[in-house]
């Protein structure tokens, strides 16, 4: 009976900590992109304005992180065959000169790159791709933390040929 009773307690402690490391680093938190202070890679600041009435997918990235680069190469094809739907945003908290390089790979697409003065830890951001796709109307429909990137099963819901 004793050892029952601990094997049950080791579960639930088990489950426990496994929900709190699954809320923290699977679950994309709350985002409004008007509130986030970004500057271009000229380190001029983002006017969020630009937004308004457009689709807008936004992916917090790492340049070391290999799932972030190959969800950039799908952006970039992606913004090829949508250019006029939808806006692609592409926020790190690495160095101006960083991600200068990661724009060389993408150069083709019609992906901005910007940069968040605040790190991604202050605003609860700890899997990398995070995603969040915003509608013409500014509400955010989907986000992710899976850590695997949009795929284009996901976002072709968002387009309208």
């Amino acid at each position: 009976m004793k050892s029952n009773l601990i094997s049950i307690l080791f579960v639930c402690i088990c489950l426990g900590v496994g929900g709190v490391l699954y809320y923290y680093y699977r679950v994309a938190p709350e985002m409004e992109i008007s509130n986030l202070e970004l500057k271009d890679l000229k380190e001029n600041s983002f006017n969020s304005y630009l937004l308004e009435g457009k689709i807008v997918i936004v992916s917090f990235y790492k340049s070391w992180c290999g799932p972030c680069m190959r969800e950039l190469i799908n952006f970039e094809k992606l913004s090829k065959l949508h250019k006029n739907q939808v806006v692609f945003l592409c926020i790190s908290d690495e160095q101006i000169e960083i991600q200068r390089r990661v724009v060389e790979r993408f150069s083709e697409g019609n992906l901005f790159f910007l940069q968040s003065s605040k790190q991604f830890e202050d605003l609860k951001i700890r899997t990398f791709p995070t995603n969040y796709i915003i509608d013409k109307n500014g509400k955010v429909v989907f986000k992710s933390a899976s850590g695997n990137g949009i795929s284009q099963e996901e976002l072709k819901d968002y387009f309208t040929d």
